[in-house]
């Protein structure tokens, strides 16, 4: 490893770089400024883009200026000065589908970038963007997270083919004045200071998933009813006072995220949860990691457990605390269990880039779970709200039985508790390879809240033992308990769609191993959850009996 620093000299320069120069070294190169995250700039203040490499290690040559480097460290070697050439539009063919220009240091995007007719996909996220020029009319997705907009800029509007939308992380207070393209199927707007939303939203009636959490709504539009082809919704983290009817009818919504928002109260914690305390906790290798959290193995009085750290207070559903008090609220042999928590300190609440507050922590104590692994993956860009799968994903007749029985008497007792899991999804439900293992009944210990010993979780690890699939992830989760008692039937509804769908999925991986009778209560469960009209939907009770064969 090694260290270069950069001084750039360049007299043809223009401050802020704005990419409508007169010649065509200044527009593409604008005028040699080197640009690298493994670089040490000499004046931040520009916009950043990668110096031309040359034969002389020791200088660069720029229309007259002499860019100069040093510092070697570790390594005799040199540093390469010439950079990442995806940051110069120059070096792209005019035909070029996708341009990855994040991390370039753009203050302005430069107006070539329009030259690019067959452009299908555009990333210019984590730059510090407060605007954008006009864009080739061939954009399907486009990524902008990360920048410095306040408003969405109008460049966006003149897009009739985007599907795909993000401006996650930026500083938006308004969606802007013109309309977004009715095209799109996709937005996040995840992580911005919106307190609300234009009427005109609902005219995007393709949407199929719409991403909001971690703003400052205090109501939704009424249009948004309108989106009839809405499958997923994230709420969570604003200040919604309350859930506006029509959101509850929407027939083909399907995941929604609604903690912490005032209208909805926090899970409450089964008595029989464990009391954590860090230096307990021998932590070991990690087993996973992601953008809100890392999962490494431990050990706790002599049992192996696996441990959840939180990096921040805030992930993209939402704050993890939530996730943290709904998956301690549930106890069953087909959900991951916890066996405690341990939060010190406070988070702080606003913004999901910053971590928490000085001395915060925020951790969960799992269940060692050997042996089981997802399920499938998360969706892709092309199929937006359904899971993918490997190409040999298939399963027996009895394994798609077992799985389905054991996740169908999960959400039994979530809904039976008034907890929604909100994700429910292949990639949310581990599981191994024993189709002689039962999906195993609902269980909760009693007693007070108390330290964990072995006997404890080795007497958890063994009551598990028989379950196929157990449901994971809960970061989606909310309790509707304290919702009105009008609307509490909803949820279990939606989430029987979520059922239904992944039925649908499995059935189509059929390896064509167990009689057709065994698949035919599999058959009869999928159709009944997802029948068009919610209120004809049955709930998981009824769900689990067709599956009890």
């Amino acid at each position: 490893f090694f260290t270069c620093t950069v001084l750039t000299v360049c007299p043809r320069r223009r401050v802020g770089c704005s990419g409508r120069s007169d010649t065509r070294r200044d527009r593409n190169d604008c005028a040699c400024a080197s640009r690298s995250s493994r670089m040490h700039m000499g004046s931040e203040d520009y916009r950043r883009r990668p110096a031309r490499r040359e034969t002389s290690a020791a200088k660069l040559a720029c229309g007259g200026g002499v860019a100069l480097f040093a510092l070697l460290h570790l390594s005799g070697a040199l540093c390469a000065l010439g950079t990442e050439d995806r940051c110069l539009l120059s070096s792209y063919a005019v035909s070029t589908t996708e341009l990855d220009l994040k991390h370039c240091g753009y203050s302005e995007l430069p107006v070539a970038v329009a030259g690019f007719p067959a452009l299908v996909k555009l990333d210019v996220s984590h730059n510090a963007l407060r605007t954008l020029p006009s864009l080739p009319l061939s954009l399907e997705t486009l990524f902008a997270l990360g920048n410095h907009f306040e408003a969405i800029p109008p460049a966006v509007a003149a897009l009739p083919r985007l599907r795909m939308l993000s401006f996650k992380s930026c500083r938006l207070r308004s969606l802007g004045e013109a309309p977004l393209p009715p095209s799109l199927q996709w937005l996040i707007l995840t992580d911005n200071r919106l307190t609300a939303l234009p009427e005109s939203l609902g005219t995007l009636v393709r949407m199929r998933k719409l991403m909001l959490a971690n703003n400052r709504l205090e109501s939704l539009p009424a249009s948004i009813g309108a989106m009839r082809e809405l499958e997923l919704l994230r709420l969570a983290n604003n200040r919604l006072p309350s859930l506006p009817p029509w959101l509850l009818e929407m027939s083909k919504l399907t995941w929604l995220a609604v903690a912490g928002n005032p209208c909805v109260a926090p899970a409450p914690a089964r008595a029989s949860l464990e009391q954590v305390r860090f230096e307990d906790l021998d932590l070991g290798a990690t087993l996973g990691e992601g953008t809100s959290s890392v999962v490494r193995r431990a050990r706790l009085h002599g049992a192996t457990v696996a441990v959840k750290l939180y990096k921040a207070p805030l992930s993209s559903d939402g704050r993890n605390v939530d996730e943290v008090r709904a998956s301690c609220a549930v106890d069953h042999p087909n959900v991951l269990r916890w066996l405690g928590f341990l939060e010190e300190g406070h988070g702080e609440h606003e913004g999901a880039s910053g971590g928490g507050g000085s001395g915060w922590r925020l951790l969960g104590v799992l269940e060692w779970a050997p042996g089981f692994s997802s399920l499938g993956k998360p969706p892709s860009m092309s199929s937006i709200t359904r899971d993918t799968y490997p190409p040999e994903a298939r399963w027996s007749g009895p394994q798609l039985l077992a799985i389905a029985r054991g996740i169908a008497l999960a959400l039994e007792h979530l809904h039976a508790s008034s907890l929604s899991h909100g994700d429910l999804y292949a990639h949310n439900i581990l599981w191994r390879d024993d189709a002689a293992a039962g999906g195993g009944g609902g269980g909760g210990g009693g007693g007070g809240r108390k330290r964990p010993h072995r006997a404890s979780l080795r007497a958890a690890a063994d009551e598990s033992a028989a379950a196929t699939a157990k449901l994971s992830d809960f970061g989606a989760a909310f309790y509707y308990g304290g919702l009105p008692a009008e609307q509490r039937p909803a949820f279990e509804r939606m989430e029987a769609r979520a059922f239904g769908l992944l039925l649908e999925e499995l059935l189509e991986r059929h390896d064509g191993a167990g009689s057709d009778a065994l698949l035919a209560p599999l058959r009869e469960a999928a159709a009944a959850a997802t029948r068009a009209r919610p209120e004809e939907r049955p709930g998981f009770s009824a769900l689990a009996r067709m599956l009890a064969v």
